[in-house]
């Protein structure tokens, strides 16, 4: 990779100061991209790209006249903005975190966080992260689905399970992977769960689409037993699997059927997800770790009980949500999140995953500060099982950081 990512042939800068609008120009001329369009304002921003909609980066302050960043991120969300936004500002890290935490909100994908006065270092550092990633999926807030549409493509196989790698920080071994879904829609292509997932949810089809997604999962692991039999994935549950009883017995089943350790397989549940009868929803989770699956609370620090959640349920992993990780190095707000939720998963004999890691300083970061497995965009993006597999086996079981300690680590192996 070079030193400034793939390079960015079109960016749109939003700022009112004209010097500055000058000077960002000046900057990303120097990384390569040759076509750099500017506003002052938010609206004309839009009319910018309403005429220019395949622009791939936007440089975007947050306190803006007539229409403010916030505004802006709103309007360009529901436009299906599918490039990449670096957020240019002098604000307060906790405002600029919570800007962050709302584009993300609206499925827009933020690249980084220039502080002003921003330099060339800066963007040549944010960039080196950048892979155009949005552009995998397809998202169409245009589009309404209806109940009829989603439940025709669960019949007809069209939702299939993408995997991304979870690395071990330590050895930078592969060890497993969280199962996303996606559509493969026969004209749309791939479109993204945020498209379709709360259209599932309001009418009772998210259970369906679980099945799916385990089936997939546990197919996936059946082919990877024999040459990676220490291999687990993680697979999202919906809260209404907390109150099947008889959930542990039927997963137990399908793994034994199968062939496959219960071990290889945990069960994500996001802890803001709000679980109606504290009773079943206890019995179904002992029951499933006494079965031998792994059990792990998604998201940590997004909820509102989340000290509850940790005393009261037998969680082994605990995994810290993305909002947190991603460029933490500049976030102190998000640092002490990290730090905390560290020590008390230590406390309580629980690995530590860092969801979001796009950059090196994202790894070393939480490397530093002692989680266990990592995860996110600088390994690898989600992908189908046939591209897992294959870049698995190019990459020989391990994702290459090329530091000796860890050249010596995997030798010993």
């Amino acid at each position: 990779m070079s030193s400034t990512g793939p390079r960015i042939s079109s960016a749109l800068v939003i700022d009112d100061s004209g010097y500055l609008l000058d000077y960002f120009t000046v900057l990303l001329n120097a990384v390569g991209t040759y076509q750099v369009k500017t506003a002052n304002n938010g609206r004309q921003a839009l009319s910018i790209l309403q005429d220019h909609p395949d622009i791939e980066l936007l440089l975007c302050d947050i306190n803006l006249p007539e229409m403010d960043g916030i505004e802006f991120l709103r309007h360009i969300s529901a436009q299906s903005f599918a490039g990449e936004i670096i957020i240019v500002s002098s604000e307060h890290d906790r405002v600029i975190g919570s800007v962050i935490k709302l584009a993300r909100e609206h499925e827009l994908h933020i690249l980084g966080v220039m502080k002003k006065p921003a330099t060339l270092e800066n963007l040549k550092s944010i960039l080196s992260t950048s892979g155009h990633r949005v552009k995998s999926t397809v998202r169409v807030d245009n589009h309404v689905f209806t109940a009829e549409e989603l439940h025709q493509a669960i019949g007809d196989k069209q939702f299939i399970a993408y995997f991304q790698p979870k690395v071990d920080i330590r050895s930078g071994k592969i060890i497993g992977a969280e199962a996303l879904c996606r559509w493969r829609h026969p004209d749309m292509g791939i479109i993204s769960p945020g498209a379709f997932i709360p259209c599932m949810e309001n009418n009772g089809l998210i259970d369906e689409l679980t099945d799916v997604m385990l089936g997939e999962s546990i197919a996936f692991l059946e082919s990877m037993q024999h040459s990676h039999s220490y291999f687990s994935v993680s697979i999202n549950m919906p809260a209404d699997y907390l109150t099947r009883l008889n959930f542990p017995d039927e997963l137990h089943a399908r793994v034994k059927d199968a062939g496959i350790r219960s071990s290889s397989v945990i069960i994500e549940i996001t802890e803001s997800r709000l679980i109606v009868d504290y009773k079943q929803a206890l019995e179904i989770m002992v029951r499933l770790r006494l079965k031998g699956f792994g059990l792990s609370i998604d998201d940590f620090g997004t909820g509102y009980s989340s000290l509850e959640q940790l005393q009261n349920f037998p969680f082994q992993e605990l995994k810290i949500d993305q909002a947190f990780v991603t460029g933490a190095i500049n976030n102190l707000a998000s640092q002490a999140i990290i730090e905390s939720s560290v020590n008390l998963a230590n406390k309580l004999d629980m690995k530590i995953v860092a969801e979001g890691v796009e950059s090196r300083q994202d790894w070393d970061f939480v490397q530093e500060q002692g989680c266990d497995i990592v995860q996110g965009y600088f390994v690898a993006k989600p992908m189908s099982q046939i591209e897992f597999i294959a870049w698995l086996e190019q990459n020989k079981g391990y994702f290459d950081l090329g530091l000796p300690e860890q050249k010596k680590s995997s030798q010993e192996k």
